[in-house]
């Protein structure tokens, strides 16, 4: 439970750290732009029992902007989400 500028910050520095060491990042998060922002690959899950409902691949280089969602229209996604 961050406020948007430290959520901005925490994402921008797992971003550094991902670009520095390349090593496996496993991160679980309800916001579709902070998955599209930070990770290669999206699963998806459902509702109990979660289960595996689908899998995006994000293959935008990086370093990655935040604003990378908004640029290419990504948030028309939500029923792959839901």
């Amino acid at each position: 439970a961050l406020d948007a500028q430290t959520r901005e910050l925490m994402q921008d520095e797992v971003q550094a750290i991902w670009l520095k060491t390349q090593k496996t990042v496993l991160l679980i998060t309800h916001d579709i732009d902070e998955a599209i922002y930070l990770s290669d690959r999206v699963i998806v899950f459902t509702a109990r029992p979660g289960q595996i409902k689908d899998e995006v691949t994000i293959s935008f280089d990086r370093p990655r902007s935040l604003d990378v969602t908004e640029h290419l229209g990504l948030r028309l996604w939500p029923e792959r989400f839901q």
